[in-house]
């Protein structure tokens, strides 16, 4: 038949062929994994870039006088119990106070509270918003008041 070195040859053949198609293989699923990292490490510079715009955006934008603001009237008083009561007014024109009381109703027990907060608007104009919060829901008024 065959000289024993072709034999052998021949008989080798099968055996690198699988190793050869096993290599490709290894090569293909390697590359793949490769070009994941590169999208994922795209996407990741991708939205740090975003973030790092929008928080400049942020930082650039001009600071209100608000910011300084100070309280020129605070009261509170809170029994622990049944009823509470809390207001403020600030140097920049805003004021808010607030109300509540535990109420007994035929189904039981609830907190009725009301309360009104108003403020100067950026256009000189006082705006104020008001509630009212029972068994029966929530109830706002908003109104221009200057």
């Amino acid at each position: 038949m065959y000289p024993p070195k072709t034999a052998q040859l021949l008989c080798s053949v099968p055996c690198t062929l699988n190793s050869s198609i096993r290599f490709v293989q290894k090569s293909i699923n390697n590359m793949k994994a490769q070009i994941v990292l590169i999208v994922c490490f795209a996407v990741c510079c991708w939205a740090r870039t975003v973030s790092e715009e929008q928080v400049q955006d942020v930082v650039s934008a001009p600071a209100s006088e608000d910011v300084h603001a100070e309280t020129l009237r605070l009261e509170t008083e809170n029994n622990g119990v049944d009823k509470y009561s809390f207001a403020y007014d600030t140097s920049n024109g805003i004021s808010r106070s607030e109300e509540g009381e535990l109420k007994t109703t035929e189904e039981g027990a609830a907190i009725v509270v009301q309360g009104t907060t108003s403020w100067i608007a950026p256009d000189g104009k006082r705006y104020e918003f008001s509630f009212n919060a029972d068994e029966t829901g929530y109830h706002p008024i908003f109104k221009l008041v200057a």
